[in-house]
């Protein structure tokens, strides 16, 4: 019996009975619990009588089967790493879609692979994962001269993350120096008509003087 062997192994262990196997006809398929490379078949089969000089035909494993997760209700960004991690093979597809009573970047469907299908580790297939869009901006002109606490209003009621940073003064004149009033916005990071998109790990940057 030559099953779970290689075909190196199994070539080897048929040298004994002047047989070998038929290394230019091997059939390889992707099995449920066979490790890739171990014989899973032959013919003539096991116990089988052949004569001197047989070349045996053997099937072999050409991998385990992957089963695919379901990925709704994950975050894009959490989603898109682990099947970078475990099914390196599938290409993720993104499609977003506007819905107010969900999470931004929650995923709300799952196509092409659906969850429990079993995959070939070795075809590249595609994923379309579905997810709520993140809110968006064009950053106003206005927001210069805002005091703090008035733009975080203004973007908290867009969706929009922010962070503070020191706005930097030192190429600016004296006269321009006086006319800055302190906890008020001078610069953004995107400037100023600039697009922003919010994500998980995003936020847009206010130069505050």
């Amino acid at each position: 019996d030559i099953s779970y062997m290689t075909v190196v192994d199994a070539n080897k262990f048929l040298e004994d009975y002047g047989i070998s196997i038929d290394t230019g006809n091997i059939t390889r398929i992707v099995t449920d619990d066979v490790e890739k490379g171990l014989i899973i078949d032959s013919e003539p089969g096991v116990s089988e009588e052949v004569k001197v000089g047989t070349k045996i035909k053997v099937t072999v494993s050409d991998g385990i089967y992957l089963i695919m997760k379901d990925y709704v209700g994950w975050d894009i960004l959490e989603a898109k790493e682990d099947l970078n991690k475990y099914y390196s093979h599938v290409t993720v597809v993104s499609n977003t879609v506007e819905d107010i009573e969900n999470t931004p970047g929650k995923i709300v469907s799952q196509e092409l692979i659906l969850p429990n299908d079993k995959l070939d580790p070795n075809v590249y297939q595609d994923i379309r994962l579905t997810y709520v869009a993140y809110p968006s901006v064009n950053i106003p002109r206005e927001i210069i001269g805002m005091s703090t606490q008035e733009a975080r209003d203004y973007f908290a009621g867009l969706g929009i993350r922010i962070e503070l940073a020191q706005y930097d003064t030192s190429g600016l004149s004296e006269e321009e120096k006086a006319e800055l009033q302190t906890g008020h916005v001078y610069g953004s990071d995107p400037s100023v008509g600039g697009m922003f998109i919010q994500s998980a790990d995003n936020a847009v940057v206010l130069y505050v003087y």
